[in-house]
């Protein structure tokens, strides 16, 4: 055991037994705490880099996430599961990417062109359809919640009336702040034999009467109603006029799987676990470069001051370079964290002094 103890020690403390040149400060050694260094900094960046790319999908609008929990929300008003439509989706692209191209948060863009254009310029043919709108939302549950809790958006979710559905996201900048523009179209096939009393039953469940050019606007005295700090949100609905002649059928709708909860949900479970692996690797990465810098320090201080007489300057000046860089990258890992932590905070609070804002539904009958 002694033998042992002195062995030991012979790595660290300057002795007679070691000609008062420590193991830890020679070649071998320094290089093997150099490669652990290098090694360390490497899992540091790496877990990093694929901490924010797992952190991305956890906030992000996912729209297959997004109709798998409108689909839930309808299963529990008793309606029928909606059906993804490429059309739909394509239109919902088409509007999103054109607010955040225009930085506008409206259903009638800028150039007056009203949510059905977009539809038909896809080349969807409707007797019902339906649009909602979110802004800033970084989570998919939160859009479909602050839709669920305002009556508007959600006449349009439950709405028994429709069969399909389309959804899209869209980065752009609203009110001078990067933003996630969400459109959610609905909509039901056009086909013969509709009758004036469905359709006038679709006006009704649609919302308030009026002029769908110019859909409300509810003030802050309804903020209640989307809980998302920064949030916003509106819908509106439409139903077309009746008809008992063969109309232009529209292309086939291109069904997508309906267990997307399903498919989401481990997805972000794993991207969860992903991430709190990532950060203790991180940790663990901290911990390696500040244990071997505090260790190097030490041993440089042992060999100066024990025996002054005897100054190995090689092993000095190799133990100081190593040392140096392991202190250099622990500081700067740490910096960077720190800036990194700022720069969260500030996009967060950014987001919380946003207005939130809520639609009122509008629908109208064409004549």
């Amino acid at each position: 055991m002694h033998d042992f103890l002195r062995k030991l020690a012979g790595h660290f403390v300057p002795s007679e037994h070691n000609a008062y040149r420590p193991h830890l400060l020679r070649r071998p050694w320094l290089l093997f705490l150099l490669t652990v260094i290098v090694a360390s900094e490497g899992i540091y960046i790496g877990s990093y880099l694929a901490s924010q790319s797992a952190q991305n999908l956890l906030s992000a609008v996912v729209p297959g996430e997004v109709i798998a929990l409108t689909n839930a929300e309808r299963a529990k008003a008793g309606d029928g599961a909606l059906t993804e439509n490429a059309e739909l989706d394509a239109a919902a692209q088409a509007k999103a990417s054109d607010m955040a191209a225009k930085g506008y948060f409206s259903h009638v863009g800028p150039d007056g062109k009203e949510p059905w254009a977009w539809i038909s310029e896809a080349g969807y043919a409707y007797s019902y359809a339906g649009e909602n709108l979110a802004v800033r939302f970084d989570n998919s549950s939160d859009v479909v919640s602050a839709w669920m809790a305002s009556p508007t958006h959600k006449a349009n979710i439950v709405k028994p009336q429709y069969t399909e559905i389309g959804l899209a996201v869209a980065d752009g900048t609203y009110q001078g702040s990067p933003a996630t523009f969400i459109v959610q179209y609905f909509g039901t096939p056009k086909t013969t034999g509709t009758t004036n009393a469905s359709a006038q039953a679709g006006s009704s469940a649609g919302g308030q009467q009026g002029d769908a050019s110019k859909p409300g606007f509810a003030a802050a005295a309804n903020a209640s109603t989307a809980e998302v700090a920064g949030a916003s949100t509106e819908s509106v609905t439409k139903t077309a006029a009746p008809t008992t002649t063969a109309p232009q059928a529209s292309a086939p709708a291109q069904a997508q799987p309906q267990d997307a909860a399903g498919e989401q949900a481990p997805l972000r479970a794993e991207a969860q676990s992903f991430v709190r692996a990532s950060d203790a690797s991180q940790q663990a990465s901290e911990w390696i470069l500040g244990g071997i810098a505090a260790l190097i320090i030490l041993v440089l201080g042992l060999t100066f001051f024990v025996h002054m007489q005897i100054q190995p300057v090689e092993l000095l000046l190799g133990g100081a370079f190593v040392g140096a860089v392991a202190v250099s990258l622990f500081m700067l890992n740490n910096s960077f964290a720190a800036i990194a932590g700022q720069s969260s905070q500030a996009a967060a609070a950014s987001l919380s002094e946003s207005p939130i804002l809520l639609g009122e539904a509008a629908s109208t009958q064409l004549p």
